[in-house]
């Protein structure tokens, strides 16, 4: 399975604003945040694996990872508020089983969405499991994983 598109690293303006800040000891900072209406969303799955295939013998695995920013959060500290509307969702095709992951906004530079599911059930073999998410304008990114349950 394909991986998504790369991250996009902070735009110079931002990190040279996030480190002049900092240095400045302002306790905190209000920024809107969200990528550009016309570029298309991302989204990545880093534990338990940047891989495409992960083994385990348990019964069950959480996966977690970081995605777009969708238009109209916004920062004020380290944990931002997420625009109304955006979802991360997970699909499990082997067991057909499908939930809504938890997403925060991290407002560190650079400044991303943060997603973890809860414990998703694996059955005996190949799990094909895919994450996605989605914005109130219809922006979205998706990106699997295949989590191989053998016995124990």
């Amino acid at each position: 399975m394909a991986r998504g598109p790369a991250r996009r690293p902070p735009g110079v303006a931002a990190t040279l604003l996030a480190a002049l800040l900092g240095g400045c000891g302002y306790a905190s900072i209000s920024i809107v945040a969200g990528t550009d209406p016309y570029d298309d969303g991302w989204l990545e799955i880093d534990s338990p694996s940047l891989a495409d295939y992960w083994e385990t013998a348990d019964s069950a695995v959480v996966l977690g990872g970081s995605a777009f920013v969708p238009p109209g959060s916004s920062c004020s500290g380290t944990i931002g508020t997420l625009a109304p509307g955006y979802r991360v969702s997970w699909s499990n095709t082997a067991t057909g089983q499908a939930g809504i992951a938890q997403a925060w906004l991290d407002c560190a530079v650079p400044v991303e969405v943060r997603w973890r599911t809860e414990s998703i059930p694996l059955a005996a073999g190949a799990n094909p499991i895919l994450v996605g998410a989605i914005d109130a304008d219809g922006r979205s990114a998706t990106d699997g994983i295949t989590v191989y349950r053998y016995p124990r």
